[in-house]
């Protein structure tokens, strides 16, 4: 080809000179920039129960799912996409609230969080477990263990469970969540009490843990559960004072997780997948439910 002769190109590729003089296209593969935030699936809070000597052992609040940002260069590329679901609470004496599911995409892994402990009667309890953010502990057993980056430890006590990436779980209350894109994920639940006002939920879709309004109030003994789509971890169950033997409630469920794609406006050619809208020069790819991500 000659320098007299025009060749096809586009804003793909460049127009280069060999040593002779000759004209070359030289096509080039563009890596695009977009962010992605990974919540994973909250998990259940733990159940209370009591002893005959009244002795309340309350239930620890459910770990938030892990929170997830970073930041990736992407050419051309199909992904599958996981939202994780939330753990359910947990109904008897001793165990745990089910953890919360992964959450995934382009080989980023967001963990579930970790269940809140269970009251056991005349024992210490269940210690809450491990995850993207700590479980609470029942009683006086220690709260559970959150991924560092991800989420944190969940409080001991009755505790309420970690929060995603900002705030461990403190007292009762359940640890604060992660804001991203305007919108706060990752809320620890609140741990249960005898009494009066449970352990509140943490900012970022955590619920609130249970209690007893008044002497033998059982309406509000069950955890109340994390927020679908925020990953917020469920509520410990309460007790009531010197009521009965045995009597408890149920852990909250955990709230499902999320995936979030976003980029400048116009980056891609071709992109599909989740809910797409715009907003600022930005596009958005919204994932509440497992799914393929195409861009291109």
């Amino acid at each position: 080809m000659t320098r007299t002769e025009r060749p096809a190109f586009d804003e793909n590729s460049e127009l280069v000179f060999d040593e002779f003089d000759t004209e070359l296209v030289k096509f080039k593969i563009f890596a695009h920039i977009a962010e992605f935030v990974l919540v994973a699936g909250g998990a259940g809070g733990g159940s209370s129960t009591m002893d005959s000597a009244g002795q309340n052992a309350n239930g620890g609040g459910g770990g938030s799912g892990g929170v997830l940002f970073s930041e990736l260069s992407v050419t051309g590329t199909t992904y599958n996409v996981v939202v994780g679901g939330g753990g359910a609470g947990d109904a008897t004496q001793g165990g745990t609230g089910s953890p919360g599911g992964n959450s995934s995409v382009a080989g980023l892994l967001a963990y579930g969080g970790g269940g809140g402990g269970s009251g056991e009667s005349g024992v210490a309890g269940a210690d809450g477990a491990d995850g993207g953010s700590g479980g609470g502990g029942s009683h006086s057993s220690p709260g559970g263990t959150g991924v560092v980056g991800q989420g944190n430890d969940g409080a001991a006590s009755n505790g309420g469970g970690g929060g995603g990436a900002s705030g461990a779980g403190g007292g009762r209350g359940g640890g604060n969540g992660s804001e991203y894109f305007g919108t706060t994920y990752g809320g620890g639940g609140g741990g249960g009490i005898a009494g009066t006002v449970g352990g509140a939920g943490g900012t970022g879709g955590g619920g609130n843990g249970g209690y007893a309004a008044f002497y033998g109030d059982l309406a509000h003994l069950g955890g109340l559960p994390g927020t679908d789509g925020l990953g917020g971890g469920g509520g410990g169950a309460g007790t009531t004072l010197w009521f009965s033997s045995g009597y408890g409630g149920g852990g909250g469920k955990g709230g499902s997780g999320i995936v979030i794609v976003r980029y400048m406006t116009g980056t891609f050619i071709n992109a599909s997948g989740g809910t797409i809208t715009e907003s600022g020069g930005w596009t958005y790819h919204t994932f509440t439910s497992s799914g393929t991500l195409i861009l291109e």
